[in-house]
């Protein structure tokens, strides 16, 4: 029988997610330093994976029923015989529906294992976005106290998590995500894969899922501020729901023709190296990846001030301008500010590359080493 893993991470699938990304990234710096490291993927699905689980690194689909909001302890049966097979001294969890989970398959189980759970997003903000959700504090404030560390990525995202579920401030630890790597910093030397950016005219770039959350509707109506006012091209990347009502608001703005949705990529980085600038619409975040990934990668960034993160990674303003959530209009006049008067990229290559995953990894190390001595000392 294979050895106990040091340390499992729960996902839901491999879909390209923000989270996704992060918990990949850490899980190969975990395994490169020489823990013992698995992904466990609630339900893999038959859509080909957007992302890749790193060199030496298991992998298990636990097949489990398809899963949502409501239904999410329907895989309770399947994570649970994982931990009774393969007793991982640690599971780390992040999504709030999968944090539940863990708990309550670690109880289930009966196991000594250790069990982190992460924030990545505002609690207070996510459980109004479905009527799914709405419980998801009150269950949160009851089953939390019971994992061995709780941790957010960000401060504004702890704060937020301690005062939204009851828990205390001091019980939360921030770890900023594992977000710059190696391959990030060569990708962002390759050739941008899309015609515009060899074409003359300044690119604005969004990156994110195609959904309410990240708001495109308020960047193309920015946009096309900013088209009225200077030749611009806007490349959306992602997939979602809302693509169809997208294309139709450009249209609609007589900007379709200077407006790209190519899809899902795995290599943003090669988009950020040569954007003119890129662009954060969303209503809320946790602390987005794609602006410290382009910070790192030296794209000037304007983003929208949500709840939370942006503040943290650009510093009030310092390294890229932050603007109201919603409002077309500041966007578009700070859209050509950044056009015009792009800031050093040098300065911020090196902002952005404070977000190491090699930084992570020390900081999840000592975490994990202190939740396991919690749990026998108990």
């Amino acid at each position: 029988m294979m050895s106990r893993p040091d340390v499992t991470f729960v996902l839901p699938r491999l879909s390209g997610g923000g989270v996704e990304r992060v918990f990949l990234n850490l899980a190969g710096g975990l395994a490169a330093s020489g823990l013992s490291v698995e992904v466990v993927l609630l339900r893999a699905g038959t859509a080909p994976a957007l992302v890749e689980v790193p060199p030496g690194v298991g992998c298990v689909d636990l097949a489990a029923p398809v899963l949502n909001d409501a239904t999410f302890l329907l895989a309770l049966p399947a994570l649970t015989r994982y931990l009774r097979r393969r007793r991982p001294a640690a599971l780390y969890s992040g999504i709030t529906t999968i944090n539940l989970l863990s708990l309550a398959a670690r109880a289930a189980a009966r196991t000594d294992t250790s069990v982190v759970v992460s924030e990545h997003v505002p609690l207070s903000v996510n459980a109004g976005t479905h009527p799914a959700k709405r419980v998801l504090p009150w269950l949160a404030g009851r089953a939390y106290p019971y994992a061995d560390a709780v941790v957010a990525v960000s401060q504004a995202l702890a704060d937020d998590m301690a005062a939204t579920i009851g828990l205390r401030r001091d019980k939360v630890v921030t770890i900023y995500n594992p977000v710059v790597t190696e391959k990030l910093l060569r990708d962002a030397n390759e050739p941008a894969p899309h015609p515009w950016f060899a074409a003359g005219e300044p690119v604005i770039l969004g990156i994110g899922r195609l959904e309410q959350q990240k708001d495109f509707m308020t960047l193309i109506r920015a946009f096309a501020i900013v088209r009225s006012r200077r030749p611009a091209k806007l490349v959306i990347l992602g997939e979602g729901q809302q693509r169809q009502q997208l294309a139709a608001e450009a249209a609609r703005l007589s900007v379709a023709d200077d407006v790209d949705m190519p899809g899902h990529t795995s290599s943003p980085a090669a988009f950020l190296g040569h954007a003119a600038v890129f662009a954060l619409s969303s209503e809320y975040e946790g602390f987005p990846t794609v602006l410290i990934e382009a910070l790192a990668c030296g794209c000037p960034v304007v983003s929208t001030d949500c709840p939370t993160g942006p503040d943290e990674i650009l510093e009030g303003g310092t390294y890229g301008a932050l603007v109201p959530v919603g409002d077309e209009g500041s966007l578009a006049v700070a859209l050509l500010d950044a056009l015009d008067s792009p800031r050093g990229r040098a300065v911020l290559r090196e902002r952005g590359r404070r977000f190491t995953v090699a930084a992570a990894v020390r900081n999840v190390t000592a975490l994990l080493a202190e939740a396991g001595a919690r749990r026998v000392s108990t």
